[in-house]
């Protein structure tokens, strides 16, 4: 495993990070790691208010991991560790309502943007993207797929990619729930950056883990809790995806909070040749980030607070 001492997200290096006990998951460390795993913590970021594990997979680790990700033998294995997971997965990315969903939301806010920029998609890259379910119908617009899985594509309009070829540039790529699990959420977003023509953009959408939770109810607990550690090692807030978009010297075109039907975050990034003077300030969509944290803690103490058992799956112990 690779040791993350700094944030991910704004390379704080404060002594000022909040490191709060975690715990490898019995899966992963049989499954990915093949090892004892070592001790872990997830660290709370105060400047960019995000979360992260800090230790991330390795290279073969990652190959583990991934090989086959939510296949027929990768969910027999973990239902075996994580009882109840088969029927979890079988909606995650399948659920018609769900797929809906996401796919309006991305569009709404994609389609806003281009139509507001005078951007022309020619070429759309699906960068982690499953099967292409998500690739928002773009008339002309050559589409693309790139997945570590190497499923086919879902549509005959989208052309599968076992690799990025050398030169080849596209004017949108999309990277829906992938940030989450990369080692280096800045070197991945530069590799995204560097397959993009001049003025291309990056729709970004991550899921929304609510990073100071486990800070508010350990608070409220007045105790640790041992929180496990799955293949989500990112946990984003608005505020800290900024931050990311900036060191990467991307233009922030648009941003928008987790709705309660799907629950992350998306952006929208353009590559400039010029060099951000810094990140965005948006009490707005702070405050309102804020509020949706109050309120999920407040479901936490609702649902949970009397059946411990039923938070096992994030939180190995009370």
């Amino acid at each position: 495993m690779i040791k993350r001492d700094n944030c991910v997200y704004c390379s704080n290096q404060s002594e000022k990070l909040g490191k709060f006990q975690a715990k490898v998951s019995p899966f992963i460390e049989n499954y990915a790691l093949n090892a004892a795993a070592p001790r872990v913590n997830i660290v709370y970021c105060p400047r960019c208010e995000g979360s992260f594990f800090d230790h991330a997979y390795d290279d073969k680790e990652m190959s583990n991991l991934y090989r086959e990700y939510r296949g027929k033998n990768y969910t027999a294995v973990r239902e075996r560790y994580e009882k109840g997971y088969s029927a979890v997965n079988d909606l995650l990315g399948n659920d018609p309502g769900e797929v809906i969903s996401r796919k309006n939301n991305l569009q709404k806010v994609l389609l806003s943007v281009i139509s507001g920029h005078n951007i022309k998609v020619t070429s759309v890259l699906d960068w982690g993207g499953d099967v292409g379910q998500f690739i928002p119908e773009l008339p002309g617009a050559k589409k693309f797929l790139y997945d570590m899985s190497g499923k086919e594509p879902c549509r005959p309009d989208i052309t599968g990619l076992t690799r990025i070829p050398e030169g080849m540039r596209f004017d949108l790529i999309l990277s829906c729930h992938v940030f989450e699990h990369v080692s280096s959420p800045v070197d991945t977003l530069m590799e995204l950056k560097g397959a993009l023509n001049e003025g291309g953009i990056v729709y970004l959408e991550v899921p929304y883990e609510f990073p100071k939770l486990h800070r508010l109810i350990s608070s409220f607990l007045k105790r640790n809790l041992t929180v496990l550690m799955h293949e989500h090692i990112n946990q984003f807030s608005v505020r800290s995806l900024l931050f990311l978009a900036n060191r990467a010297g991307f233009e922030v075109l648009a941003i928008s909070l987790p709705k309660t039907n799907i629950w992350a975050i998306s952006a929208v990034l353009r590559k400039t040749s010029v060099v951000p003077s810094g990140v965005p300030c948006l009490p707005g969509l702070a405050l309102k980030e804020h509020f949706l944290s109050f309120l999920r803690f407040l479901s936490f103490v609702k649902a949970n607070i009397f059946n411990a058992g039923a938070y096992k799956a994030v939180f190995g112990s009370f």
